[in-house]
């Protein structure tokens, strides 16, 4: 199952990851999304929309660019880049 998150830089430049994980794995990031991140990713959800939001939101919250806010929310789950888990 595909997971998607970000790093520790992910909220300053606008950039999230996907990853494979197992089942069990995804079954655990649904009820606590940092327990199934790879090591260096902060967060980690199961449903790329969740992921989207709670970035932009961040983002916001730090006052990022808003064009690199625009670019996430514009963010297809297709384009996102997969990273070894």
């Amino acid at each position: 199952m595909r997971v998607y998150g970000w790093d520790d830089t992910g909220v300053a430049r606008g950039e999230m990851m996907a990853a494979e994980v197992s089942a069990g794995q995804a079954y655990v990031a649904a009820y606590g999304p940092a327990s199934v991140a790879p090591p260096d990713w902060e967060m980690a959800f199961t449903r790329f929309r969740e992921a989207q939001r709670r970035l932009v939101a961040l983002m916001r919250a730090a006052d990022a660019d808003p064009d690199a806010v625009r670019l996430v929310r514009e963010l297809k789950a297709a384009d996102v880049p997969e990273v070894e888990a």
